[in-house]
């Protein structure tokens, strides 16, 4: 959906109100000093006829007797009516825009300006691969906001509990107004090429230092993505045909790998980074369960570390285990326990 144009609406209700408000202004207080004037009525009196002259309602218990007055009353009839009118449905229309706003809002998070997401994960296109995506990103504490095109697809999306923004993933203004500029990081998962092209441009552009991942099913196509921007390229079919084959010779292997890669299941594979200086024999003796896999430390890695490998603060560890006793590994690892 365009993002500036219902902006540019609520700006130009906002003076079409103020005018009308300065209009009234104006004739209440013209009204008021030109009856006292032609009418010899005190300002308090000229003040009330005025005002029931111009809402029209015409009690009758004050009435013009000069010929300057009986004009006067013309003209503020005439100009009450058109006036009053005017105000009515400016402001009507402002109220049924600003409840728009709100729909669209509460609808399509993002839209009409509200919600301003800080450190979430903007998510350029939709289809299975996002789904897995999205739901993995909400099972690990992240904040997705999915920006797809076309309106029913979003409300599709937002009826399911998605939270979705519609509007062109290539146009700047959809990207500012899905807070790339604050969001940890970007994942591109269209399939069509180019429009993947242009948005890692765009947000390139927007800002310069996040991470922009992009996933794609094209091989030949992974070099142009990095000169583009993309920080990193994930080939979706070469990790999902790796776990079909190893179904025919080591499905038992398989069936782990791909329950690993899916936080909501049993095993969950996780990085972290290491908060204590202990060996990982005195971690577990602590009570650490999960199995570390990897330890990165300045560019330097190590596999499947021993019980005597020393762990230092500031590690970056890979380790898998069990869903249930990780939030008391993450504990013991970063020493918060």
């Amino acid at each position: 959906m365009p993002v500036s144009q219902p902006r540019v609406d609520g700006v130009l209700g906002e003076v079409k109100l103020l005018w009308g408000a300065s209009a009234i202004a104006f004739l209440l207080a013209l009204g008021s000093l030109l009856f006292s004037f032609f009418e010899g009525m005190d300002l308090f009196n000229s003040f009330y006829w005025t005002v029931t002259v111009l809402t029209t309602v015409g009690f009758g218990d004050i009435v013009p007797r000069t010929f300057m007055g009986k004009l006067l009353y013309m003209g503020l009839v005439v100009s009450g009516i058109a006036l009053y009118g005017y105000v009515a449905s400016s402001l009507v229309s402002s109220l049924s825009e600003a409840r728009l706003k709100k729909i669209l809002a509460a609808y399509f998070p993002g839209a009409g300006g509200g919600g301003r997401l800080s450190g979430h994960v903007v998510m350029l296109g939709w289809n299975r691969f996002a789904e897995s995506a999205y739901r993995e990103l909400e099972v690990n504490g992240q904040t997705p906001l999915a920006v797809v095109e076309g309106e029913e697809l979003a409300k599709s999306l937002s009826r399911r509990g998605i939270r979705v923004l519609e509007g062109d993933v290539e146009d700047e203004s959809t990207l500012k107004e899905a807070g790339v500029e604050r969001c940890r990081a970007v994942l591109v998962l269209g399939e069509d090429v180019e429009k993947n092209l242009v948005s890692i441009l765009r947000v390139r552009k927007l800002a310069g230092s996040i991470p922009i991942i992009v996933l794609s099913g094209r091989k030949e196509f992974a070099d142009v993505y990095r000169e583009a921007g993309a920080t990193a390229i994930v080939d979706a079919y070469d990790v999902t045909g790796r776990i079909v084959a190893g179904r025919v010779f080591e499905p038992l292997a398989s069936e782990v790998l791909a329950d690993m890669a899916e936080a909501e299941r049993d095993l969950d594979l996780v990085q972290t980074e290491c908060g204590v200086d202990l060996t990982l024999g005195e971690l577990e003796a602590k009570g650490f369960t999960s199995k570390i896999i990897l330890v990165e430390r300045n560019g330097r890695r190590f596999y499947t570390p021993g019980s005597s490998f020393q762990l230092r603060r500031g590690d970056l560890v890979v380790m898998v285990g069990l869903r249930s006793h990780l939030p008391n590994d993450f504990k013991l690892i970063s020493g918060s326990d």
